[in-house]
């Protein structure tokens, strides 16, 4: 009883300040691939300073809708797609979904790549057995969160504290804070997504659909009460898929504030 109070305590603070903070929130990018071409780069997407690859939007498989994102690399860290204008210097939340191909074929260690933004990476690769892993904070790989099932659609959160230089990540509900990262102010510091090929493993990453909200500063004391119920919500909270509807969001952004 005393531990069932406990997580009732810990949900209802940080939903207090959460919502508050959410309905603040400032829409900054939002793309569903819907309205985009088939076989084409979408349209608020261009090629990155590398080579163009093969990073297209398909119709064989979505998260919402019938149409998505489709990466491959067949180069190490290559064929990569930015989103201009979505360079924001402040806190905000990026939140994709994402899917991952079983990658067996290619073994343990084979990366699918992922999305990078202002200096955080939430990147992928094969962990076995049909499961799969994040890279935490590439490129110093410092740590990774796990048993991401392959062949079905998971909802990555990334609340990114400008600030502090640090991030959190929440995966279908599991979150690791307090990573790391170095502000990137500089030409490639709007979101990009890309494939990846090492150790010659040209896997495929789909992602629909994704969206980045700015996040008003919160006052110190909501900042405390903040982090407390982010680390109590991580213990409390399971869900058994990422995926959800759009229609059940804040318009054009795709989750609340604690992912």
């Amino acid at each position: 009883m005393v531990r069932f109070v406990l997580k009732a305590m810990i949900v209802m603070g940080a939903i207090a300040v959460l919502s508050t903070r959410e309905a603040q929130a400032t829409v900054l990018f939002y793309d569903d691939f819907e309205q985009e071409s088939v076989g084409q780069i979408p349209s608020q997407w261009q090629n990155y300073i590398w080579a163009p690859g093969s990073n297209y939007v398909v119709d064989t498989l979505a998260s919402e809708g019938s149409q998505s994102l489709r990466l491959q690399s067949f180069r190490y860290q290559q064929r990569a797609l930015i989103a201009p204008g979505t360079s924001y210097q402040g806190d905000s939340v990026l939140s994709f979904d994402f899917y991952l191909p079983d990658a067996s074929a290619y073994g343990s260690g084979a990366r699918y790549g992922g999305v990078s933004y202002m200096g955080t990476d939430v990147l992928f690769r094969y962990a076995g057995n049909g499961e799969a892993e994040a890279i935490l904070n590439a490129p110093g790989y410092p740590g990774t969160l796990g048993s991401i099932g392959t062949d079905q659609w998971h909802t990555a959160t990334v609340h990114i504290d400008w600030s502090a230089s640090q991030f959190a990540l929440d995966i279908n509900g599991i979150l690791v804070s307090g990573l790391a990262f170095t502000q990137n102010t500089s030409g490639n510091s709007h979101i990009l997504a890309r494939g990846d090929n090492w150790p010659n493993s040209p896997n495929l990453l789909y992602i629909d659909p994704i969206t980045l909200a700015a996040v008003p500063v919160a006052e110190p004391a909501s900042l405390a009460c903040l982090g407390f119920g982010l680390a109590g919500l991580a213990w409390v909270r399971r869900r058994g898929s990422g995926k959800q509807k759009a229609a059940e969001r804040h318009p054009g952004y795709s989750r609340t504030i604690s992912g």
